[in-house]
């Protein structure tokens, strides 16, 4: 839904009609659209491998990582959104953190 009709097309309203069910038990899930929000951004960033999982020098590593934010950024524009931003980067932080 974010992906083809923006972040403020995206409520638990819209979600709820689009999967099926009621509102409010959408919220026995999420709290609310600032944790959905955080899963959404979660779930795209997980999209992206570890530069340092990449094979070569640092400059190849370096270079198939921005291809890879660059074809996450046309697939998911919403990502891009004022609204992600601390979330993308929070969500990369805690991935980067986690032990191999």
């Amino acid at each position: 839904m974010a992906d083809a009709q923006g972040l403020a097309a995206v409520s638990m309203r819209r979600i709820a009609a689009r999967l099926g069910c009621t509102t409010m038990s959408l919220y026995r899930y999420v709290p609310g659209k600032a944790e959905l929000l955080d899963l959404m951004t979660d779930a795209v960033m997980g999209e992206v491998p570890p530069a340092d999982a990449a094979p070569g020098d640092w400059r190849t590593r370096l270079e198939l990582s921005a291809r890879a934010d660059w074809g996450l950024y046309h697939r998911h524009p919403w990502i891009r959104s004022d609204a992600c931003r601390q979330r993308a980067y929070r969500a990369c932080r805690s991935r980067r953190s986690r032990p191999a």
